[in-house]
């Protein structure tokens, strides 16, 4: 996990509230902590060049327009991915316990995602981010571009999104959540779900931990006992189904606990 001891700056993989990292178009990484809370947050600039990573091709362009992604893996090791004008893919490590350190680049990234290689440049102004979606133990990569296409990188080949639906779909459910913000509970209504007999619910945080959840009968009101788990910001997935088990209707809600 992240520790920044030399600058008195401690930062766990559950507490990355705390920090705030910015990539610029000089291809630097700027560290801000935040010594408020996460309702009321007070960043202060700790150094404008975390890990010494400098993304900037000086022999193409003076910019560099770095984009910082860090994934924390199942043993709590962070792996840094920085995107770039260039379009490289930049993978680095050595960042645990060395936030006042040098960073090291890394050309292993093939290897962490499950490929035997993986080619970095995926196009101007650059942009990626990990995590295990399928739950298979190798993360799964993202990346996108200036062009605002994505790409998707697995090691099975395949992704477990088959489609994007259409919000504004005719006919679609209305679900509603309440309170918001929330403090012990949240209720999930849907008054014209009665088609619909299943759901699973999920509440993950930013890391994309599951908080809590549930599946089973859906009867159109659920409430989910939330008084346990720390406050911050959360993202809640509902799926309704059939009978038959087939996804009708997926839904994303961001949930803020207070």
């Amino acid at each position: 996990m992240l520790d920044a001891q030399a600058t008195d700056h401690c930062v766990g993989a559950s507490d990355l509230h705390r920090v705030l990292i910015i990539g610029e178009k000089g291809g630097n990484l700027n560290y801000y902590h935040n010594s408020g809370t996460l309702q009321k947050p007070g960043f202060t600039l700790v150094t404008d060049s975390l890990g010494k990573v400098n993304v900037t091709d000086y022999s193409v362009s003076l910019d560099g327009y770095s984009v910082p992604f860090f994934y924390i893996d199942s043993q709590d090791k962070t792996h840094l991915l920085v995107g770039s004008e260039t379009g490289d893919i930049f993978y680095y490590t050595d960042i645990d316990n060395n936030l006042d350190g040098h960073f090291d680049k890394s050309d292993t990234l093939a290897g962490l995602i499950g490929l035997q290689e993986f080619k970095a440049d995926r196009g101007y102004r650059s942009a990626a981010a990990l995590f295990d979606l399928d739950r298979d133990g190798y993360p799964e990569l993202i990346a996108g571009n200036f062009s605002g296409g994505v790409e998707y990188f697995s090691m099975n080949g395949e992704t477990p999104v088959s489609h994007v639906a259409d919000p504004n779909l005719t006919g679609k459910p209305q679900v509603k959540i309440y309170p918001s913000p929330a403090r012990d509970y949240i209720t999930i209504e849907c008054n014209d779900c009665r088609e619909f007999q299943l759901a699973d619910i999920s509440l993950y945080n930013l890391m994309g931990s599951v908080m809590t959840n549930y599946s089973g009968v859906y009867n159109g009101n659920i409430t989910l006992n939330v008084e346990t788990i720390p406050r911050g910001l959360f993202l809640l997935k509902i799926s309704l189904k059939a009978k038959t088990g087939d996804i009708n209707f997926l839904y994303c809600f961001k949930v803020i606990l207070v």
